[in-house]
């Protein structure tokens, strides 16, 4: 049974959760926005044997990367989301399949990076990834705008939502060859 899995938490996974069976992947179906911040947090192994005594195989250890796998192919053409994330999902081999799925799939309009405990919850450095899902074959040439918010600049975004730190590039520049990575390095254009 579930209650014979060991918590070292004290948290008992609930049927509800937003992981458990096929629920993430039937709330998206049929509608045309997601926005979300899911957890940033990796799954546990105990959290992973409570899923499959559920039925639920977990593919992706990060929960972020996990809900994207599970909601981004739901959407429709025509689409739209917007998505708080852990920065790492923007390059860590764990969710380059998710990168390419977003890549080919999806029209991004903007990837905004924050530093640390932008959040008063959270100290870990989070991206924002808006975009839409595109018509099947669409050819149109894609441009992201990719924007750096420093620590320094905080309090300037907050009032304006304007950073110094935008760039506009050809969305074709995170491809295979790189992995799918969704970053651009500072100072690109020095080195």
């Amino acid at each position: 049974t579930l209650a014979d899995i060991p918590n070292p938490d004290g948290w008992d996974l609930r049927v509800e959760d937003m992981f458990v069976g096929d629920r993430l992947k039937e709330q998206t179906q049929g509608n045309t926005i997601l926005l979300a911040n899911p957890p940033f947090a990796k799954f546990e192994e105990w959290e992973i044997a409570k899923y499959s005594k559920l039925d639920t195989e977990i593919v992706i250890k990060n929960k972020a990367a996990e809900m994207l796998r599970l909601t981004l192919p739901e959407l429709r053409p025509g689409s739209v989301f917007g998505v708080v994330l852990p920065q790492s999902i923007l390059h860590g081999t764990f969710a380059a399949d998710v990168r390419r799925f977003l890549i080919e799939k999806f029209e991004l309009q903007e990837v905004s990076l924050f530093p640390d405990k932008v959040f008063p919850f959270s100290d870990a450095e989070s991206a924002l990834l808006i975009g839409r899902r595109l018509p099947e074959h669409s050819r149109r040439k894609r441009r992201v705008r990719f924007r750096r918010v420093r620590e320094r600049q905080m309090d300037g975004f907050r009032e304006s939502y304007k950073s110094p730190n935008v760039r506009v590039v050809e969305q074709s520049r995170f491809n295979e060859r790189i992995r799918w990575d969704l970053r651009i390095p500072d100072l690109e254009e020095v080195w």
